[in-house]
């Protein structure tokens, strides 16, 4: 459940929905432009994350006047107008000084408000910022992405808001991450509004403003990032006076999207001194992707209470399956899960165990499985043998289990047998895939 909303009032009149939870050191969270706290509490692994972070901080959270619950707006804020809603959040929670964190689009007001307000911040975090979209960052200097997309963007933008579909190379339509995606887009803002703040953002420089970012400052970036490639990460922490930059691995953009141990380590250490021990066993597993087909039309047919109803009987029907056939559910995905086997073919039969029994609740799934080795941690499951796996379940259709060579290979002579479905490139994965249709004898 998300926290409660409270509301700040700005100097302007315009009000600021916020939330507070956890104890500890201050921590206020500066969105990425394609937020609501709403959606943030709503979707399993953005809440997961928020509230590790809440078990070290005292985390605030916010929607930018003209998104999420906050007042709606007719133009998109400055980045003045920005900076100045963190201060009537942080006046309106009482808080004196905080660690500020900017996410994505978020770190450019992080930014502005460490250099603006010092006496207010006892620490900057910079999470996959850009402080210039376009043009170069300097001779040499990598741009974004060319000129001609960036003219295009808030066209595009406004044309599939709410699609999942707002970025050049996005997810691909219907699949589980762009359903997601979706849905946050929908919460967060209108389309005017959202193409209001990509006009805005498009313009944003704040390069002039890092040599005056006087307190301590973690830059973090994931080395594979390629919506914010990790050169505008080094850039910041080049031109900040003693800033530290930690690259982490992984392709995804926003922290919550893959393992985030590590991440959540060197927050907890730079906020508090204290970096906790990460427990993590690198093993070879198999690994399970469930994905619900047609979910959003589903829901778009029930009331909430109803869809609510047919979300907990699927994922008692999966969990079910899983324990039947000795494996290890680790988490819902919010319409599929993600289960983990020791053994290649426990994990097709127990997926087609699964789609039986789903349809009996008139639902059908789709099912995606790889084996390889992953990092297990006290939370999730990491590496990039679920990020395989993720996109192995992308390429089913609805009824089917598709499988990667790796698990073919590992289920010979088990009586299961395998149709080729050729050379597949998978996103975020360096080499192609031979994937199969896995059928049992």
């Amino acid at each position: 459940m998300p926290p409660d909303l409270h509301y700040a009032r700005t100097a302007d009149g315009v009000h600021i929905a916020y939330s507070v939870l956890g104890e500890g050191p201050a921590l206020v969270f500066c969105p990425p432009m394609v937020w609501a706290i709403e959606w943030a509490f709503e979707d399993p692994s953005c809440s997961r994350y928020l509230n590790h972070l809440a078990e070290f901080s005292r985390l605030i959270v916010f929607d930018k006047r003209g998104t999420g619950h906050s007042d709606p707006m007719l133009t998109a804020p400055s980045l003045e107008q920005r900076a100045d809603d963190m201060l009537a959040v942080m006046d309106a929670s009482m808080t004196d000084t905080a660690t500020v964190f900017g996410c994505s689009e978020g770190g450019s007001m992080a930014l502005l408000f460490a250099a603006t307000h010092p006496e207010r911040v006892t620490g900057l975090i910079s999470w996959a910022t850009c402080v210039r979209i376009k043009g170069r960052l300097g001779e040499g200097a990598p741009f974004v992405a060319v000129p001609e997309v960036i003219d295009m963007w808030p066209d595009m933008i406004e044309k599939t808001w709410g699609t999942g579909q707002d970025l050049v190379g996005g997810p691909l339509p219907g699949s589980p991450e762009a359903r997601v995606h979706a849905r946050r887009q929908q919460l967060a803002a209108s389309p005017a509004m959202a193409r209001a703040t990509a006009v805005l953002d498009a313009e944003i420089d704040v390069r002039a403003i890092l040599p005056s970012v006087r307190v301590p400052t973690l830059v973090m970036h994931r080395a594979g990032e390629q919506v914010i490639r990790p050169e505008h990460g080094r850039y910041i922490a080049e031109n900040i006076e003693g800033a530290r930059y930690v690259e982490l691995p992984g392709n995804e953009h926003f922290p919550w999207s893959e393992d985030f141990e590590r991440a959540l380590a060197e927050t907890q250490e730079f906020i508090t001194g204290v970096r906790p021990d990460i427990e993590t066993d690198r093993v070879l597993s198999t690994v399970m992707f469930t994905d619900l087909v047609s979910s959003t039309d589903h829901a778009a047919r029930m009331r909430d209470s109803g869809w609510k109803d047919v979300l907990e009987a699927h994922d008692r029907t999966i969990r079910a399956a899983v324990e039947r056939h000795r494996g290890r559910y680790v988490k819902s995905t919010g319409d599929g899960s993600v289960s983990t086997f020791d053994g290649a073919s426990r994990a097709v039969r127990c997926a087609k165990d699964i789609i039986r029994d789903v349809e009996k609740l008139g639902l059908e799934v789709r099912v995606g499985v790889h084996a390889g080795e992953i990092a297990l941690t006290r939370s999730d499951i990491g590496g990039i043998s679920v990020h395989i796996a993720q996109r192995v379940s992308e390429l089913a259709a609805a009824g089917e289990v598709v499988v990667s060579s790796t698990v073919r290979d590992l289920a010979v002579g088990s009586g299961i047998y395998f149709i080729d479905r050729g050379l597949q490139t998978l996103k975020g994965v360096p080499d192609p895939w031979r994937v199969y249709l896995a059928k049992l004898a």
